[in-house]
């Protein structure tokens, strides 16, 4: 995990095809983390989140589990008041009148983004980005 000491991952409780644990959720706390993960080479999903909002306390453990279920894509979490210059430049407004918010990424570029805590469109809006690979 070299260049990323600012930031985390959780491991599945899955393994990958060579036994090791397989890193499916990174949790971004830096800019550069941040702009190293958006930057990466396929399908990268990002969740805007914040601990106090209930909404995104609410949402955050059904994006985490879709992470196993769309093994392609990449997954990570922001918290956007560690990184709130950054969550206003991708619009995820850290007063609460837009969170969580959920971007799609592709080899840097923003395919699609979403808002709010509702389970099903969450779930289809990580299926649609994931196929766009």
């Amino acid at each position: 995990q070299a260049g990323l000491g600012s930031s985390s991952r959780v491991e599945a409780d899955s393994t990958g095809g060579d036994g090791a644990r397989v890193a499916i959720l990174q949790d971004l706390r830096t800019e550069a983390a941040l702009k190293q993960f958006i930057a990466g080479a396929g399908v990268r999903l990002v969740c805007w989140h914040a601990r106090w909002c209930p909404l995104s306390r609410q949402i955050l453990p059904d994006f985490e589990a879709l992470a196993p279920r769309h093994p392609a894509a990449a997954f990570a979490r922001a918290d956007v008041d560690q990184l709130p210059a950054a969550a206003e430049r991708h619009g995820a407004d850290r007063h609460g009148r837009r969170m969580p918010t959920f971007q799609a990424f592709c080899d840097g570029e923003l395919l699609g983004s979403r808002q709010g805590a509702d389970s099903k469109a969450l779930s289809d809006f990580v299926r649609r980005m994931a196929a766009k690979r």
